[in-house]
């Protein structure tokens, strides 16, 4: 996925505006609608059973990051539980290239059967070796078994390192939450 893309989902989503855009984002556009990754509001009482991560690594030199190697972490009513971001097909963490990551609520092993967008108070993601990553734009979203979709996390332009090796380098990369 280019960074296009990831600005084209966000369009699809009505999350950014776009007065003109090209015919190639459009196409773009389309073509996530297709995939059923579209915004419909999760209403407030609704189970939600899906996180979408969309990450994009940066241009640096050094952006790229192992596979697997990365975990998304969920604070939900106090409680913490990490999951891992699964191995996607082909090259994934790759240089100026962003990967959609889709993610099973009930795989973060929560015991409560239904977690609400209200109940969700931290995403954050989180080095699992030294091999770092480069963040350029990371977005997550929440999602429901009946197709409603919302924005939980954004953070655009953030150039982030996150990796274990560097007395600098931070292992945790707290994500900005906008579910109310």
């Amino acid at each position: 996925m280019a960074k296009a893309q990831l600005f084209a989902a966000l369009l699809v989503l009505g999350l950014i505006a776009c007065t003109s855009a090209s015919p190639a984002l459009m196409e773009q556009v389309k073509e996530l609608n297709e995939q059923g990754l579209e915004r419909r509001d999760v209403a407030s009482g609704a189970c939600i059973t899906t996180l979408y991560v969309m990450g994009f690594s940066s241009n640096d030199l050094n952006a790229n990051a192992a596979e697997s190697a990365h975990m998304i972490e969920m604070k939900v009513n106090g409680v913490v539980r990490k999951g891992r971001l699964p191995n996607l097909p082909g090259d994934d963490f790759q240089r100026a290239k962003g990967d959609l990551w889709k993610i099973s609520v009930a795989s973060f092993g929560f015991t409560d059967t239904c977690i609400r967008k209200s109940e969700i108070e931290q995403i954050t993601l989180e080095q699992g070796s030294n091999d770092g990553w480069h963040i350029d734009s990371i977005v997550t979203f929440v999602g429901t078994a009946n197709g409603q979709t919302e924005l939980a996390t954004m953070d655009i332009n953030t150039f982030q390192w996150i990796d274990g090796d560097g007395a600098t380098d931070a292992r945790r990369f707290v994500l900005t939450l906008l579910l109310n």
